[in-house]
């Protein structure tokens, strides 16, 4: 439940998260995805059935036998761990393509690698239609060539195919504009991903309203200034841990107690060289700000992982509801979280 009723419709995804064994478990295939659809969401006029597709991007090595390398043999420690596959993959295939008429089309997208951003384009510059994230449903759409996509974030996007009918249109990854060589774990893979083979014009009754799901209420009640900062550091030593507040994880620890039906304002600030993806279970969260400016369009609207860099500081507000219990903050590069890079907060009942 959310807030009392049905949670909203949302693209979801589910995968291990065995303490210190997650990068291993889901490298080996223990993850997958699921739709929640509503009410909400069906009574949209946006593309459905087999228009509706969707995409989970992964990267994997295999041997000449085509069989899975384990590569956590030699994995090396934090600041200079980050498995990464030779091939990308598209719902497990390696540069797959699919039929598709000349109309409009649901991509509902995951990146599921442990390490690898995707910044995804339609070769040709084909415009996408961003509807949703993680958490659902946007307040408006926004108009993307590129959309940048870190482990664990999900995007929704309409795509147009009528002006391509006959035509094949590549779904390809590109390197970030301005990316510098010294982030480690903030470039973007550059290939293709998969192939739009484009046939012949049909009716397409679908379309993208001028505006889509509201935001919740909390929202505007949220603090502007963050009641507690999540800092994300490296330690010391031989073998250096990735570090939140200091601290590498104890599952005996908690380390915030947000209240029931309560909403905070929390600050996730990157010190180290590093990029990370931080993800907090519970609830969604709507960004504020990002390195003291408003945040993107396409950031103006729930989400549950965030993307990073080196130096960034993101403020977010989230509302507490429905259940207590313990919950964890954790970067989604899968080999940090095993790494240290994880936390636990415990929502608990009022205190009076």
């Amino acid at each position: 439940h959310e807030g009392g009723v049905p949670e909203r419709a949302a693209f979801q995804w589910y995968h291990d998260h065995r303490l210190d064994h997650t990068a291993p478990n889901v490298w080996r295939g223990l993850a997958g995805m699921w739709i929640i659809d509503d009410e909400f969401d069906a009574a949209l006029p946006l593309p459905r059935g087999d228009r509706d597709l969707p995409l989970m991007i992964t990267d994997r090595s295999l041997d000449r036998h085509n069989q899975l390398i384990d590569p956590f043999k030699s994995e090396g420690h934090a600041p200079h761990d980050g498995v990464k596959g030779r091939y990308a993959l598209v719902n497990g295939a390696h540069l797959p393509h699919h039929h598709v008429g000349a109309r409009r089309y649901r991509l509902r997208v995951l990146n599921a690698s442990h390490f690898r951003a995707y910044n995804l384009e339609l070769a040709g510059g084909a415009p996408m239609i961003q509807i949703a994230t993680e958490s659902g449903l946007m307040p408006e759409p926004v108009k993307r060539r590129r959309v940048l996509l870190g482990p664990g974030e999900r995007v929704e996007l309409i795509v147009n195919f009528k002006r391509f009918a006959g035509e094949r249109v590549v779904l390809r990854s590109v390197r970030r504009r301005g990316e510098n060589k010294r982030k480690r774990g903030s470039k973007s893979y550059d290939g293709p991903l998969m192939q739009f083979r484009v046939g012949k014009r049909g009716p397409d009754e679908a379309f993208v309203p001028a505006s889509l799901r509201p935001l919740p209420e909390w929202v505007g009640d949220a603090a502007a200034s963050p009641q507690r900062t999540w800092t994300l550091t490296v330690g010391t030593g031989l073998h250096p841990k990735w570090l939140i507040n200091g601290r590498s994880f104890d599952p005996a620890r908690s380390d915030a107690f947000p209240e029931l039906d309560t909403t905070e304002t929390w600050e996730l600030h990157n010190k180290t060289s590093v990029a990370h993806l931080i993800h907090m279970h519970h609830t969604d969260w709507y960004m504020l700000s990002r390195n003291g400016k408003p945040p993107r369009r396409w950031e103006r609207c729930l989400k549950e992982t965030f993307f990073l860099d080196p130096g960034d500081r993101v403020v977010v507000a989230g509302h507490f509801s429905d259940y207590t219990g313990k919950y964890v903050i954790h970067c989604h590069m899968l080999d940090h979280e095993d790494h240290g890079m994880m936390s636990q907060f415990e929502v608990v009942e009022p205190a009076s």
